[in-house]
């Protein structure tokens, strides 16, 4: 999975406000669009790349 910095952030914010969604269900939902489970893992993956610097698989 690769995903441009604040990609995750824009479709939630898009969700929210288009789609009337919690931001908690905008941001799972923005997670889910870019494959993977929720907004906890999308953090998660996010940490990730920080940590090693590179893409995580």
């Amino acid at each position: 999975m690769y995903t441009a910095q604040g990609d995750e952030t824009v479709l939630a914010a898009i969700a929210e406000y288009e789609g009337g969604l919690s931001r908690a269900r905008a941001e799972d939902l923005a997670a889910q669009c870019q494959g993977l489970a929720d907004a906890a893992a999308y953090w998660a993956w996010l940490a990730d790349y920080v940590i090693h610097k590179r893409i995580p698989r």
